[in-house]
């Protein structure tokens, strides 16, 4: 009788672990391509780095209407600051 029991449980979960499986399957079949490498930044290297570029690295904000970031706001450039003293702390070798 036990033998049976067991039997007959491997199979039900069978059913439902190949059930799963088909959905799982159905729904990543259905989910658009995606590159599998990493996107990055698609610049090149300027004579002068730009505003845009300075506020990816920094990761603050940066708007096209922004002309000059440093005389806009005292919380702008208080950011912009203390992210770039993050950024050379983090970078420093004595760190």
């Amino acid at each position: 009788m036990a033998p049976q029991l067991v039997a007959g449980l491997a199979i039900v979960a069978a059913a439902y672990a190949s059930r799963y499986g088909v959905q799982a399957w159905q729904a990543f079949k259905v989910r658009p391509p995606t590159s599998r490498m990493r996107k990055f930044y698609e610049g090149g290297f300027q004579p002068k780095m730009s505003r845009m570029k300075t506020a990816l690295i920094l990761g603050v904000r940066f708007h096209y209407t922004d002309i000059n970031i440093f005389n806009r706001e005292s919380t702008e450039a208080d950011r912009v600051r203390e992210a770039h003293m993050n950024v050379i702390v983090a970078n420093h070798p004595d760190a």
